[in-house]
C-alpha cells in the first residue's frame, strides 16, 4: 500500500508540534480523511523524516506533534545540477517532475537561443516537485532556481567536478564516463527543442563540459532529461548508499 508523507518546513516545527495547512492540511483532512489520533508520516525536504499523531484538527489547519524521528535519508549521488534550455509551460512542468522523481539537487532553467520562454512560474515549479517528492518517496527538495543565461551558468558550475552536455552526435556515451562513479557532483546540459547552437556547445566546452551521446537519435527534451539522468543513476546507484537501504 502507498505510504502517504506530509511535508513540513524545519522553521515550522516549534517544542515538536507543527501545523498542516494548505494543500497538506487538505490532502490530509480532506482527501486522505485523516482524523485526530491518526498517525502520519512527514518530512522536511532536507533528508529528514518523522511519524507524527494529529491532536486536533480545525476548519483549516491540523495540529500535529512528533513522535519518533526515522534515520535521516542519504541523498542519491552523484549529485545532478540539472541545466535545461527553458520550455514551453507544460513541457517544464514535466521536466521538472521527472528530474524531482530521479533525485536531483537543482534545477537552473537556460535561456539560450533556442529557448521558447525567457522566464518561468517558479512558484508553479516548486510545487509540482513537491508533489513529485511526496509521490516518490525522496527527502530531499531540489533548489529551482529563476531563468539563468548560459554565462551565470557557467560561472555557477565552474567549481564543479564533472561537467556534461548532451549532443546528438557525440561520439562519447554515458557508460565511458569513468568519472561519474566517483565523483560526487555533476553538472548536466540539456537544449530546448531545437538543440544548442554550434556556438553554444562549443562555449561549454571552453568550460570544461564534455559532449556526451546519450541516445542515437533526436529526443524532445523532457525525454532527453529523462534518459539521460536514469542513465546517470543507472550506472551510479549500485555504488550508492541510499540504493543499499541505508
Amino acid at each position: 500500500m502507498h505510504a502517504y508523507q506530509f511535508y513540513i518546513s524545519m522553521e515550522k516545527i516549534q517544542e515538536g508540534t507543527f501545523h498542516l495547512e494548505g494543500d497538506e492540511y487538505r490532502h490530509c483532512c480532506r482527501v486522505l480523511r485523516k482524523i485526530r489520533g491518526d498517525s502520519i508520516d512527514v518530512f522536511a525536504g532536507n533528508g529528514r523524516r518523522w511519524s507524527a499523531r494529529i491532536e486536533r484538527i480545525s476548519n483549516n489547519r491540523a495540529e500535529c506533534r512528533l513522535m519518533e524521528e526515522y534515520p535521516p535519508q542519504t541523498r542519491l549521488k552523484p549529485e545532478i545540477i540539472l541545466g535545461v534550455g527553458l520550455l514551453k509551460n507544460n513541457l517544464m512542468d514535466d521536466v521538472v517532475v521527472a528530474a524531482t522523481a530521479l533525485g536531483v539537487a537543482e534545477i537552473m532553467p537556460l535561456y539560450i537561443t533556442h529557448s521558447i520562454k525567457n522566464k518561468v512560474n517558479h512558484d508553479r515549479l516548486e510545487k509540482l516537485a513537491l508533489s513529485a517528492l511526496k509521490q516518490s518517496g525522496l527527502a530531499f527538495l531540489p533548489i529551482i532556481s529563476d531563468c539563468l543565461t548560459l554565462d551565470k551558468w557557467f560561472n555557477l558550475t565552474e567549481e564543479t567536478p564533472l561537467k556534461l552536455i548532451a549532443e546528438q552526435h557525440a561520439s562519447v556515451n554515458l557508460n565511458r564516463i569513468q568519472q561519474l562513479q566517483s565523483v560526487e557532483q555533476v553538472a548536466l546540459m540539456i537544449g530546448p527543442e531545437g538543440g544548442f547552437e554550434k556556438n553554444e556547445i562549443e562555449k561549454a566546452q571552453r568550460f570544461d563540459f564534455n559532449k556526451i551521446n546519450i541516445f542515437p537519435y533526436r529526443l524532445r527534451t523532457e525525454l532527453a532529461v529523462v534518459t539521460a539522468l536514469a542513465g546517470i543513476r543507472t550506472l551510479t546507484l549500485k555504488n550508492n548508499e541510499a540504493y543499499n537501504g541505508n
